[in-house]
C-alpha cells in the first residue's frame, strides 16, 4: 500500500500518467480511499490471452493519444486545415490533403477502407519510422493492419485509433 500511496501523490503532482489494471478484481470493491483510481481510463482484465492483448493495445493507445496532445494538429480535420492553408509545409503537399480527406469522409464503420487510407498515408510518409514512443516500427504496423483487412480479419477501434494517432504524428515529423 505505501507504493499505491506513492503513486497517488505523483500522479496528482502531474509527474506521472496511471492507467489501472485490474486483474482478475472487481474495481467497485476498492476502499472509498482509493476509489480516485475509477476516475481514469482502466482496464479490467480476467485472465484470457485475449483480454491481456486488448489491454495492450489500451495502454498503446493512452500512451499516443498523450503524445497526439503534444503536436500541433490532434485531429485529422486540424490536419487538413493546417495543410490546406499552408500552414505545414510538407514534401507531398496536395496529395495528402486529398488522402487525408478521403479517409475523413469513410464512415467510422467502414474499418477496412479507413485501414486502407492509413495504410496509404504511411506509404506516402513513412520510410521505416519508428513510432513517437520507440516501440514499434509504423511500417510494421500498417502492414499488419493491411494484410488483416486484405483477409478480412476483424480489426478493433483501438488498432484503428492507434494507427490514425501514429500517422497524425508521422506527418507531422513527431
Amino acid at each position: 500500500m505505501r507504493n499505491f500511496k506513492k503513486i497517488k501523490e505523483t500522479y496528482f503532482q502531474g509527474n506521472l500518467t496511471v492507467i489501472p489494471i485490474f486483474y482478475s478484481f472487481n474495481p467497485r470493491k476498492l476502499a472509498k480511499k482509493d476509489a480516485w483510481v475509477k476516475n481514469l481510463i482502466y482496464h479490467e482484465v480476467a485472465s484470457s490471452t485475449e483480454d491481456v492483448l486488448e489491454l495492450a493495445k489500451k495502454i498503446l493507445a493512452t500512451l499516443l493519444h498523450l503524445e497526439v496532445n503534444c503536436v500541433d494538429q490532434e485531429t485529422i480535420g486540424g490536419l487538413i486545415q493546417a495543410l490546406d492553408s499552408k500552414q505545414m509545409i510538407t514534401k507531398h503537399g496536395q496529395k495528402l490533403v486529398t488522402v487525408l480527406q478521403s479517409y475523413q469522409a469513410i464512415s467510422k464503420n467502414n474499418v477496412n477502407a479507413r485501414v486502407a487510407v492509413l495504410y496509404t498515408l504511411c506509404c506516402l510518409t513513412s520510410s521505416g519510422s519508428r513510432s513517437p514512443l520507440g516501440l514499434i516500427r509504423i511500417s510494421d504496423l500498417s502492414q499488419h493492419l493491411f494484410q488483416k483487412t486484405q483477409l478480412n480479419i476483424p480489426i478493433n477501434t483501438y488498432e484503428v485509433d492507434i494507427f490514425e494517432m501514429l500517422t497524425l504524428l508521422l506527418i507531422q515529423g513527431k
